[in-house]
């Protein structure tokens, strides 16, 4: 690391060793008696130096000088004062013993907010760094620097970052990156393949426009573009369907280039892969899902993929999907019950009326039906809940809130606290009561309207 000094030395001479308004930066260090009393036109550099704090020590006496510097170097960057900040970094470099990530995580902050820094010393700085370190800190770096290019719009350079980084440059052109055991390995080769994704959308948008005035031919120098940027990402994502892991952002993109190049059979492999390889992961399911509604897929398919995944979280919105394609598509709509009770049991239901209305429509057709398996699911449904759900649900004091949010929301609950078994005796009657009134003179009673009646008949 020795080297180290020289590196980050000459990337600092080159953001300059600006000595104005330095008079503030003893103030910044007034915590170390021997630098704040320097002149004040002394550069905090100088100042280190003419306090005997760079000259050479023993690594006890050095490792505590660092500890100063980093304390100077702290109350630099939390006052944003990035000129001083910088000349405190290059005397650190001088004595860089175990001061390697400081250096390196620091010295880019600095120079992401010098006055005088650019994107072309950034990058000399991380390449220079990078020679210094070990294999797998050189590939976290280069993870780095490529998110800092990025965040400047420099899509080709973030790119070429990963790409030249030692172990990525066979990886690129092979499928099989699961055997790595490299973490960051893998991360610099998915991201570098996200990267190739965002030059594919710019190239689509770019022929989009183009579309407007001229003809896009095929096999164009654009329409070529496209499907080379498209071909690279692929090649940086395919390995995933084999691998263990929540790789949510990656395995989005892959299927969407899939798709828009018409290779739905690879991109339902992929995705049925990626579901099976990450059971306990609610958005395999839901992108599994998602893709097979699109095309169409036959409602029995789509039913069992959404059981899987509202096993694991009952109250997902696309429980409002189940009800509706095991209505459409069965032959006893109440096996949707069951869904609807669970969703209700979370408190972000509570008041969405969607859910209510099913329930209240649902049970009303049951009851008028005399469905045998529709109540015998209702009372199953109702025994687990039934010392809970009226204090929860059905309130007098829910009334008024209900009454002010939603009058059919109101409506729909007071169905269905009339039809319930043993919900419209103690707690549940004073509800149904109150909601009565509330609604007696207006236009939404027609569900409660239709419960008392049946319950009367019944």
């Amino acid at each position: 690391m020795e080297r180290a000094s020289k590196t980050v030395s000459s990337a600092g001479d080159d953001i300059g060793d600006d000595n104005q308004e330095t008079g503030r930066a003893a103030s910044s260090i007034g915590s170390i008696g021997s630098i704040a009393s320097v002149a004040s036109q002394d550069s905090i550099y100088e100042t280190m130096r003419r306090t005997r704090m760079l000259e050479p020590r023993s690594s006890n006496r050095r490792i505590t000088k660092n500890a100063q510097f980093v304390n100077v170097l702290k109350e630099c960057m939390l006052n944003h004062r990035w000129v001083e900040a910088g000349q405190v970094m290059k005397a650190i470099c001088l004595e860089p013993m175990q001061m390697e990530d400081i250096i390196w995580k620091c010295g880019r902050h600095i120079m992401y907010n010098h006055p005088k820094s650019t994107q072309g010393i950034v990058s000399a700085f991380s390449l220079k760094l990078q020679r210094l370190l070990n294999q797998q800190g050189r590939l976290e770096k280069s993870v780095e620097h490529a998110f800092y290019l990025l965040s400047k719009g420099d899509l080709q350079e973030a790119y070429m970052t990963l790409r030249e980084a030692p172990d990525l440059r066979k990886g690129l052109n092979v499928t099989k990156r699961h055997e790595t055991e490299d973490r960051w390995e893998t991360l610099a080769f998915l991201y570098s393949g996200l990267i190739k994704y965002a030059m594919w959308l710019e190239s689509k948008a770019e022929c989009s426009n183009e579309s407007e005035y001229t003809d896009i031919q095929f096999g164009s120098q654009d329409s070529l573009a496209i499907e080379r940027h498209a071909d690279d990402a692929t090649r940086s994502f395919e390995f995933l369907t084999d691998t263990a892991g929540i790789w949510d952002v990656f395995i989005t993109k892959h299927c969407e280039i899939l798709e828009c190049h018409e290779k739905l059979g690879d991109a339902s492999e992929v995705l049925h892969k990626y579901k099976d390889n990450n059971p306990k992961n609610p958005n395999a399911h839901k992108y599994l899902y998602g893709y097979l509604k699109r095309h169409n897929a036959h409602p029995n398919e789509l039913v069992t993929v959404l059981k899987d995944l509202l096993h694991l979280v009952p109250s997902d919105e696309l429980a409002l999907d189940m009800c509706e394609l095991i209505q459409n598509s069965a032959d006893n709509a109440s096996l949707a019950l069951p869904f609807l009770f669970d969703m209700l049991d979370y408190a972000c239901w509570q008041d969405d009326i969607r859910p209510w209305e099913k329930l209240a429509d649902l049970l009303i057709t049951v009851v008028k039906n005399n469905d045998s398996d529709g109540l015998k699911i209702t009372k199953e449904c109702w025994d687990s809940r039934s010392k809970w759900w009226p204090s929860y649900h059905f309130r007098s004091c829910h009334v008024i809130t209900d009454t002010e949010q939603d009058r059919n929301l109101l409506d729909c609950k007071a169905a269905i606290a009339t039809l319930l078994p043993a919900a419209n005796t103690s707690t549940g009657n004073p509800f149904r009561k109150c909601a009565k009134r509330a609604l007696k003179h207006t236009g939404a009673y027609r569900r409660l309207k239709k419960a008392i009646k049946l319950t009367k008949d019944n």
